[in-house]
Order: structure tokens, then sequence, then C-alpha cells
């Protein structure tokens, strides 16, 4: 039920329908007036703006960011040449039709690469699988290094699924037209022995199949 206070044509921004807490695949929509009643300014705070901008950090967790700073460049360097070896990989590994990745050489962009990317494009690649959601939750759940966390910057290698995940709230055809399908699967390249991740990735494909 909505509350009184908020469909008085003053607060569009409470009544209009809202993608982030919709789901287009099921037809549901709503918006945060219809949901929430009179807990929708709280609610939109929350779900809008806490998450989106994040909190302030504790102390401790600023000095531990500090403390990660110094040794950054190295790590860094580690992860791109891993994403690198991942991605050449991955482009003859069975089931995978399609590997996102600035750094081979059949991409859009490579001629950039070099001018602009010296010393890698990166630790983030993406790749399509045979099928659809279902295959793309196999090799997921069958991985065992890397963690299912939509998170980036880590040193964990990290593995999601973008359509469900981190394009969820995205609506259906602006995610079909960035590319981001249900067979999308996207790797955060984290600081584990690089032929340890691609083992792992191996055997979790070819279990999904």
């Amino acid at each position: 039920m909505i509350s009184n206070r908020w469909p008085n044509g003053r607060f569009p921004q409470f009544t209009a329908r809202q993608q982030v807490i919709s789901d287009d695949r099921t037809g549901e929509w709503h918006s945060f007036a219809e949901k929430f009643g009179k807990a929708a300014f709280i609610k939109r705070i929350r779900i809008k703006y806490l998450r989106t901008f994040g909190a302030v950090q504790s102390p401790f967790n600023a000095y531990l960011s500090l403390v990660g700073l110094e040794t950054l460049p190295q790590r860094v360097s580690q992860q791109v040449v891993s994403a690198q070896r991942i991605a050449e990989h991955l482009t003859s590994a069975p089931h995978v039709t399609k590997v996102n990745y600035s750094g081979l050489g059949y991409t859009p962009q490579y001629e950039l690469v070099g001018k602009y990317f010296p010393r890698g494009v990166g630790q983030i690649l993406s790749f399509q699988v045979d099928g659809g959601a279902d295959s793309v939750r196999r090799i997921i759940d069958g991985t065992r290094l890397f963690s299912y966390v939509p998170n980036i910057g880590d040193a964990r290698s990290l593995i999601v699924d973008p359509a469900h995940i981190t394009h969820r709230e995205v609506p259906a055809e602006a995610r079909i037209a960035a590319g981001v399908s249900d067979n999308l699967i996207r790797l955060f390249i984290g600081l584990e022995d690089v032929n340890d991740l691609i083992a792992d990735l191996d055997q979790a494909i070819a279990a999904a199949y």
C-alpha cells in the first residue's frame, strides 16, 4: 500500500518504477512507494545511496589500505601477467566460445594496447561458454580457488556471472547491447599461482558439461 505522502506529484523519485527493486526477467516492476509504503524514504536511502556510495572507513581499515598501497605495483604486475596467460588459455579451452580481453591480438582495441597500456591491460577478463545461465552456474559452483564475489581489486581471484550480479539491475535490452549475456562469466585474477587457477577453471568447465 502506498503512503499518502508520496503520490502527491512532488516526489516522482518515490513513485516512478525503479530497476533496482524490480525484476525485468519476470516483468515485476515496483516503485519505492509501492513496495515499501511508509518506509520508502529510508529504503531508498539505503538501497540507492548507502550501497552505491559506501561508508566511511574506520581508522584501522584506513591503515590497512595505506599499508597495502606500498606493495600495490608488485601485486598488480603479477596479476596482469597471470590474467594474460589465463585469457590466452581460455581461447582454446573446450566449451568457451569467446574471450573478452584487450590484451589478445584479435580484439578491436589491440592496436591501442601498446600505446596506452605497455605493462598490460589489467586483471579483469570475461568469457562466454556453451549454454546459458545453468551452465554458468555449474562452472562457478565447480571452482575451488575462485571466490564468488563481485568486487575487484582483491588479492584473491574472483568469479561472477555479471547478468545476475553486477548487471542485475540493468534493463535486459541494455545488458544484451553491452554483451552481458546469461552465458558470460567475469574473472578478476588475484595472486594465486596461475597454473593452479588455470587447472581450477579447466576442471570446473569439464565437470559442468
